[in-house]
């Protein structure tokens, strides 16, 4: 049986301290790997709960392979109009409600916001330094929904990029972790770029300051929900911080291994969901469908406080 095939399969194990990618990938036919893709993508509960994780495994436990999700035609799943937030012609720029699952920019995939941008409004071409930008102003991570700015103008472009750079914007997010987090922090941890990702700087990194505030929100007993602020902007920024004191988002497999509730996010659950500026702009927009989804279905859990 082919993985992508298996729909439902429930195992009970017979010998402890095996691992869970060995014993799926016997009982399925194929590679350790594509069991491990398997329980990556949420598709794999054991005694009742999804895990990331392929570790070994006690007697007795209970493995059950739950259907995939399936997959929207993210292409056609949204039209920029129903994006809109605000559109604001005196300072030339409009904001828009992203999607999780579709890039900000353009060239990566055909999947993109900055692609269906100039049909809206060709002026969204001229304003920006690249094409592939079609007059978005900052970028926001595929799987990260939320507040986006494109500039109309390249008088507004060069003003939202001077503000972005100079530290006049703040940014909010809503984030589904790992773990509990009760009190109110501040991340201050300088990062680095790799080619695999970001991570804390050191001695011989250029280090890039990057300020976190975090506040809970709300948690249950192996989850938190929590607001990020920051005024700085390095990349992964908030998914990196939140990692690297030990609360990886739920579904971002490239700073953690917990997956998201099965059949919400493909993705990580981050949501940009505040932008403000200097002048007084000051956009919001609301968590989408496949964060509260999530949400719900951690709330919902026995034993969540």
């Amino acid at each position: 049986m082919r993985p992508d095939e298996a729909e439902r399969l429930t195992i009970t194990v017979e010998r402890g301290g095996v691992r869970l990618d060995r014993i799926l990938a016997d009982e399925l036919g194929c590679g350790r790997r594509q069991a491990r893709r398997l329980a990556r993508e949420g598709r794999v509960k054991v005694d009742g709960r999804i895990t990331g994780a392929c570790g070994a495994l006690k007697t007795g436990s209970t493995i059950e392979l739950v259907p995939a999700t399936p997959k929207r035609d993210t292409a056609r799943s949204f039209d920029v109009e129903d994006l809109l937030i605000c559109r604001d012609e005196a300072r030339g720029f409009c904001a828009f409600n992203k999607p999780a699952g579709i890039h900000s920019h353009a060239g990566r995939s055909p999947r993109s916001l900055a692609a269906a941008l100039p049909a809206y409004d060709p002026r969204f071409l001229g304003a920006s330094d690249r094409k592939e930008e079609a007059g978005l102003v900052h970028r926001l991570d595929r799987d990260t929904s939320g507040v986006t700015v494109a500039a109309l103008s390249r008088e507004s472009y060069l003003d939202w990029r001077r503000a972005f750079k100079n530290s006049r914007t703040q940014k909010w997010y809503l984030a589904l972790v790992t773990g509990v987090i009760e009190e109110e922090r501040l991340i201050d941890i300088s990062l680095a770029r790799r080619s695999t990702g970001v991570v804390a700087a050191r001695r011989h990194d250029r280090p890039m300051r990057a300020l976190t505030r975090i506040t809970p929100l709300d948690h249950g007993r192996t989850w938190s929900l929590v607001e990020a602020r920051m005024s700085t902007g390095v990349t992964h920024q908030v998914r990196a911080h939140l990692s690297l004191i030990g609360h990886a988002i739920l579904g971002d497999l490239k700073y953690g291994d917990a997956p998201a509730p099965a059949g919400t996010r493909t993705g990580h659950l981050l949501h940009a969901f505040r932008l403000a500026e200097d002048s007084g702009i000051d956009i919001t927009a609301p968590a989408p469908t496949d964060f509260c989804a999530a949400y719900a279905y951690l709330r919902s859990r026995p034993g969540r406080s």
